[in-house]
């Protein structure tokens, strides 16, 4: 049996922990790389690195539900070791030839999302916007064409005149079906498009850790829709609460060390201290002494069963 001081103890470390990574998560840096809309296109693809880029669903002709309708949606490319095809979100593919006719349409699902909720506004918009659609799980849908033009080979939205999301440069060899030499990516350059920051897959951990329970909801999410989307605007409206009560706190205690001088500023976090402390000792107290008279009584209900 737990002890109650054991208890407080656990629920004491794990607010802190959280408080902790709640900080972590605010002040954790976004730095985005180098992205002229070519350069870091260019490296990532010809790598065998998986690309990503975050559009506005405003200049697209993005397909979404009437109650969800985002602000940006998300497409990732991975081009294949032998150059001859492109796969969008993992699982379209369209092959880079040098024909000269556009491919059928596809319909491509992709997730959207806002720059707002959980996510404060100096965050990186890609990472917002995908940390966005961890919480909501908002799909939408847009239809992609392929064409090649001179040495240019690109996706682009139909309905969208034909602005290319990607476009691959390379030296095709004059046959119809053989594959160009890449030698260069080109996306929209922001704020057009934005690839996620540096950061993003430590900020995604903090997202997890600061959810324990994130990847069970993950997992059973598309089982028990309901329930998930409630649990999850919970925690968002928990997690918003104590945001806006960190920074109350942090502009208190700046106010106080500025006009008062750093000791007014320890006495008031001291005093603070003292008075969360007194109702939770009187808490541990008041079920110390129920435990004792449970366990009592159990122990006076066992004497008397021997006896019989």
């Amino acid at each position: 049996m737990i002890r109650p001081r054991t208890l407080i103890r656990i629920v004491l470390y794990g607010t802190i922990t959280w408080l902790c990574l709640v900080g972590l998560w605010l002040g954790l840096p976004s730095p985005s790389p180098y992205d002229d809309g070519t350069t870091y296109a260019t490296s990532t693809l010809l790598a065998g690195r998986t690309l990503t880029r975050v559009y506005s669903t405003s200049d697209h002709n993005v397909q979404t539900s009437e109650y969800a309708r985002r602000k940006s949606f998300a497409l990732t490319y991975r081009l294949s070791p032998s150059h001859t095809s492109v796969l969008v979100n993992g699982h379209y593919i369209f092959p880079i030839y040098n024909n000269w006719t556009d491919t059928p349409a596809v319909a491509v699902q992709v997730a959207t999302g806002d720059q707002d909720g959980i996510n404060p506004p100096w965050f990186n918009v890609a990472d917002s916007t995908l940390l966005f659609h961890k919480i909501h799980y908002d799909d939408g849908a847009i239809t992609l064409r392929a064409r090649r033009i001179g040495d240019t080979w690109e996706i682009y939205p139909e309905g969208n005149g034909h602005q290319p999301l990607l476009s691959l440069t390379g030296i095709g060899n004059g046959e119809t079906a053989a594959p160009m030499d890449i030698n260069k990516a080109t996306v929209p350059a922001p704020p057009e498009s934005f690839s996620p920051s540096r950061t993003y897959y430590i900020r995604l951990v903090i997202f997890y850790l600061m959810v324990p329970i994130g990847m069970v909801f993950v997992v059973i999410g598309g089982t028990f829709g309901a329930t998930f989307t409630i649990l999850f605007k919970i925690f968002e409206t928990l997690l918003l609460v104590g945001i806006q009560m960190l920074f109350a706190v942090a502009v208190v205690l700046v106010f106080v060390r500025v006009f008062k001088g750093k000791d007014a500023m320890e006495e008031l976090i001291e005093e603070t201290l003292a008075k969360l402390r007194s109702p939770i000792v009187w808490i541990a107290e008041r079920f110390k002494r129920a435990t004792r008279r449970r366990v009592a009584c159990i122990q006076k209900q066992k004497w008397y069963d021997l006896d019989r």
